[in-house]
């Protein structure tokens, strides 16, 4: 049986919706280019921006889960494809650090408001055993799309000005939400909807294995977020255009879109607490390559190096989550993984930033260079078997 008889249509439209969606996502790549070379403003404020987007997907991340679980997966999805579509164009309108603060801060906590509750539905769409492989998917949608997004966003900039990144980003949006509203049905279990009255967010953490993820995801958002934070002025600083750097995102997603469809159901196969870390490792080494680069080649091979780390630790972790969740709180333990990233959303850019600043590339590679040895020691303890209760019969995820 082929991967397209194992998964449900639903599951596919889903994933055409989340590729329109993302196709359009022009915005972020370059936001912190708009904001110093358009808006004008300092790195200081460009950090306050950013850190306002972050501060929204936090938000975003608890009351996602929750809605996810309470309303449905299919009404938060649409509540955030559409809210974020008003809040791009609110952001394409502002001017100054405090008006393009607020709507960061709103594109963020509607914008991204869809992210648990996708994750969720795929874990009631899709049986354990084909979860890795559906979340590869995902992700591979997701950069499939992210390959040709740059490219089209730098040809908007050079042609037709920074207003039609705006522009383009919520039209697709909006069309993203046409395809799930007609395409795609309710996937809440029942056990969601009787304990849809418990709002307990704190529910995740009491889960040991599932506090060492998210500690897991903190340190890898710290680390990716740079791709849309300093990367973007180091390269700058190097001499690449805003061509060659779309060239960099570009290639990211076209390793992504072309890899991770063959490799991830082999590595699912083999022990998530020896892949984990190893993919870890080389995702924070590869990163910390870029403060001894001083070319596009140089950049390039960093890129290459860090994506072959991303291509397994993205889809390997989300199964993860979806495999430790009960199913009654599917919406709140992708809520909560969101939200670790959401941290790094908020903490990256002053991080990363900051670092960059006021010692220079030493200093800013220090970042993924110390996570690199923090998160792989996470992830070993959020894959290993849980202890069973004496006489329980207790099996792990």
């Amino acid at each position: 049986m082929s991967a397209r008889e194992r998964l449900p249509r639903s599951f596919w439209l889903l994933l055409v919706g989340m590729w329109v969606n993302r196709v359009g996502g022009f915005v972020l790549p370059f936001l912190s280019l708009y904001l110093s070379e358009r808006e004008g403003l300092a790195p200081g404020d460009v950090s306050l921006v950013l850190g306002a987007w972050g501060a929204g997907t936090m938000l975003s991340a608890l009351v996602g889960g929750t809605l996810a679980d309470r309303l449905g997966r299919k009404p938060t999805m649409m509540l955030s494809l559409c809210g974020g579509a008003v809040a791009l164009a609110a952001l394409g309108n502002a001017h100054g650090s405090l008006a393009l603060s607020s709507a960061a801060l709103a594109l963020g906590a509607l914008g991204e408001l869809y992210r648990p509750a996708v994750a969720a539905a795929i874990a009631d769409l899709v049986p354990e055993s084909e979860r890795a492989r559906a979340y590869s998917y995902l992700n591979w949608t997701f950069n499939l799309a992210f390959a040709a997004s740059p490219l089209l966003a730098s040809w908007l900039v050079e042609r037709h000005g920074w207003n039609w990144l705006f522009l383009g980003d919520a039209a697709t949006m909006l069309l993203a939400a046409l395809v799930i509203l007609r395409g795609v049905p309710e996937t809440r279990p029942p056990l969601a909807r009787e304990s849809a009255t418990r709002t307990d967010w704190l529910a995740p953490t009491r889960d040991a294995r599932m506090a060492w993820m998210l500690v897991a995801a903190l340190g890898i958002g710290l680390v990716i977020v740079q791709s849309f934070s300093s990367l973007g002025p180091m390269a700058r600083a190097d001499g690449l255009d805003p061509r060659q750097l779309g060239r960099l995102f570009a290639t990211n997603g076209a390793l992504i879109a072309l890899l991770q469809p063959v490799a991830v159901p082999r590595l699912a196969r083999w022990p998530l607490a020896r892949v984990l870390p190893l993919a870890s490792l080389l995702f924070a080494l590869g990163f910390s390559g870029h403060a001894l680069a001083a070319s596009f080649s140089g950049h390039l091979a960093c890129v290459v190096a860090w994506t072959l780390g991303e291509i397994a630790l993205f889809p390997l972790c989300n199964a993860h989550v979806a495999a430790l969740a009960p199913p009654e709180l599917r919406g709140r333990y992708q809520g909560a993984y969101w939200f670790a990233w959401s941290c790094a959303n908020v903490l990256g850019p002053l991080v990363g930033l900051g670092l960059l600043e006021r010692g220079g590339r030493p200093l800013w590679s220090a970042l993924p260079l110390a996570l690199a040895a923090l998160v792989p020691l996470a992830l070993m303890r959020a894959t290993r078997p849980p202890k069973p209760a004496p006489g329980s019969g207790l099996r792990s995820p």
